[in-house]
């Protein structure tokens, strides 16, 4: 989901772009969304282990967007942000009523 149209760390000349241009907008980042939101499912299933693991995998994906030049990293915080309030989202609507 994009919500705001800005340039990327790249086009302002702050870092080197190393991997093709992409033609999305900056913010939030689709990779941290996805990715925390994974993180956010596991651990509102209260399954801690997967949920450490693929945090770590979420903190990687997470640093290597910034590495690679293609997003900020308020980029990276607001599409974590995203994919937790989803996640959240998703399960509290998806629970049967006692």
């Amino acid at each position: 989901m994009l919500f705001v149209h800005r340039v990327r760390p790249y086009e302002a000349g702050i870092t080197h772009l190393i991997v093709p241009i992409s033609a999305d907008w900056s913010f939030p980042s689709d990779h941290a969304t996805a990715a925390f939101a994974i993180v956010a499912a596991f651990a509102l299933q209260a399954l801690p282990g997967r949920a450490l693991v693929f945090g770590a995998i979420a903190v990687l994906v997470a640093w290597s967007q910034v590495f690679v030049g293609i997003h900020y990293m308020t980029d990276i915080l607001g599409g974590a942000l995203m994919g937790i309030c989803a996640a959240a989202l998703v399960s509290v609507s998806g629970r049967q009523p006692a």
